[in-house]
C-alpha cells in the first residue's frame, strides 16, 4: 500500500510569496505616488485661494500687502528664503498673510503643504513698467529653486521677463 502526502512543495511556496511581496511593492508605490500628487494638488488650490486673496486686496487697496518687518513699503519673504532665514521669511509671509483674513480669506495659510513658509515678493519687479508679485511654495522637497539672490535684478535694470517656476516648486506671479 502506497502512501502519498498531499501539500506544496518549496518551490510553490516560494513562487506564491514572490508573487505577493511584488504585489505589494507594486501597491505600495502607487499609493506614495498618490498621496505625492494628492499634496501637490493641495497646494496648488491653497496658491489659487491665496492668489484670489491677494487679487482682490490690491482691488481694493491699490496695492498688494506690504510688509513691516523689514520696510514698510515692500514685503520679501521670498528674499528671506533664497538666503536661508526660515525665521524672518516666516515673519514677513504671516504680516502679509494677517493683511488677508477675515475680510478677503476665511482663514490664514502660514505655511505650505509641507510645513514651509510661503516665498513672497510684493514688487518682485519694479521699472521699465514692469511690476508683478512673486508668491511661491517650495514644493514636496523644500528647497526654493525659483527665486535666487543673483535673480533679482536692480530697481533700475528690472527686467524679469516671462516668469516661471523652478524645480518642483508651486508659484504663481500676477502684474
Amino acid at each position: 500500500m502506497k502512501t502519498t502526502t498531499s501539500g506544496f512543495t518549496l518551490i510553490e511556496v516560494l513562487v506564491v510569496v514572490s508573487i505577493i511581496v511584488i504585489l505589494t511593492s507594486v501597491g505600495i508605490f502607487s499609493a506614495t505616488s498618490a498621496l505625492k500628487q494628492a499634496d501637490i494638488t493641495a497646494e496648488q488650490a491653497n496658491i489659487d485661494q491665496l492668489k484670489i486673496a491677494l487679487s482682490v486686496y490690491k482691488e481694493s487697496t491699490g496695492q498688494y500687502p506690504p510688509g513691516q518687518f523689514n520696510a514698510p513699503e515692500d514685503n520679501c519673504s521670498i528674499c528671506r528664503l533664497a538666503t536661508g532665514n526660515i525665521s524672518d521669511a516666516q515673519t514677513e509671509w504671516n504680516e502679509a498673510v494677517s493683511m488677508l483674513v477675515p475680510r478677503y480669506m476665511p482663514e490664514s495659510i502660514e505655511t505650505d503643504t509641507w510645513g514651509n513658509p510661503y516665498g513672497y515678493d510684493n514688487n518682485f519687479n519694479v521699472g521699465d513698467a514692469r511690476y508683478y508679485t512673486l508668491l511661491c511654495s517650495m514644493g514636496p522637497d523644500g528647497e526654493l529653486q525659483t527665486f535666487l539672490p543673483t535673480d533679482r535684478p536692480s530697481y533700475e535694470k528690472a527686467t524679469v521677463p516671462n516668469p516661471t517656476a523652478r524645480g518642483d516648486d508651486i508659484c504663481f506671479f500676477t502684474y
